[in-house]
């Protein structure tokens, strides 16, 4: 659903319900990636970790864009309520697992 399906909604509602569905797909895919790093613990196919490995890389990827949302949406509240905003950009991301042996 978009803003536009319920005009009654204000600015600061959106965002917020923005902000709020942005942090639970982040916890979403912390969950996603120790999940897929404890896969890794077993004694797995070289394919199989190489696949495993690019699907870490990609959430790597999408949390990094999340947490570029979740500071433009905090910074957007912060403005609201006369706080300085957080610099953006400022997630490093991490390595998902180290290179197979």
């Amino acid at each position: 659903m978009t803003q536009y399906a319920n005009k009654g909604l204000t600015i600061e509602e959106i965002v917020e319900q923005s902000k709020s569905a942005v942090e639970q797909l982040l916890a979403n895919v912390d969950e996603t990636v120790e999940a897929g790093r404890l896969e890794l613990d077993a004694t797995l196919d070289q394919t199989t970790v190489q696949i495993i490995g690019q699907h870490l890389s990609m959430l790597n990827g999408s949390k990094f864009q999340l947490e570029a949302e979740k500071t433009r949406l905090a910074n957007i509240i912060a403005v609201w309520n006369g706080e300085e905003p957080t610099a953006p950009n400022t997630f490093t991301p991490t390595l998902p697992i180290t290179p197979a042996e």
